[in-house]
């Protein structure tokens, strides 16, 4: 059964937190980019990547901080709704973890995931940041097989 990580249960708990204090009615893919951009793990992948994090963080606290009016409620939001770009975003990164043979969701998958949404604003921050999705997809198999033979016992 694919699950989410504990990383990534924490991303979308601050994620919705964020909706939250901004009084938006709805969970966007913005909202969890910055959630996972204030994440350490995810942030230090990032950053070891080459990607422009402040630019990114500039980009995402001001849009979301300023340019999000048609979803913002004058009234204290129990628990924002889940986009339809967010669903998008959580059933091709299932879907990619699963056919991988993984059991885990990972904050990198949704990451990768969300570069499908070439129409949204996190696109577009991403972009800006200079984060290529092939480029940052070899990354991460490059960091992967580096840990996994780090990890390999040798017996004799």
């Amino acid at each position: 059964m694919v699950e989410p990580s504990d990383n990534l249960q924490a991303v979308f708990e601050q994620a919705i937190e964020i909706a939250k204090k901004l009084h938006h009615e709805y969970l966007t893919i913005e909202h969890l980019l910055h959630a996972m951009i204030a994440d350490e793990s995810f942030s230090n992948t990032l950053q070891g990547y080459g990607a422009k994090t402040s630019v990114l963080k500039e980009g995402l606290n001001d849009y979301l901080q300023n340019k999000c009016g048609e979803i913002t409620l004058n009234e204290v939001i129990v628990k924002p709704k889940k986009t339809q770009s967010v669903e998008r975003v959580l059933n091709r990164a299932f879907t990619q973890v699963l056919f991988n043979g993984r059991q885990r969701i990972e904050p990198t998958d949704i990451f990768l995931s969300m570069m499908g949404e070439k129409r949204s604003w996190a696109y577009y921050f991403i972009l800006k940041a200079e984060v290529d999705k092939d480029k940052f997809q070899e990354y991460l198999d490059r960091k992967s097989t580096r840990l996994n033979s780090s990890h390999r016992c040798i017996s004799y």
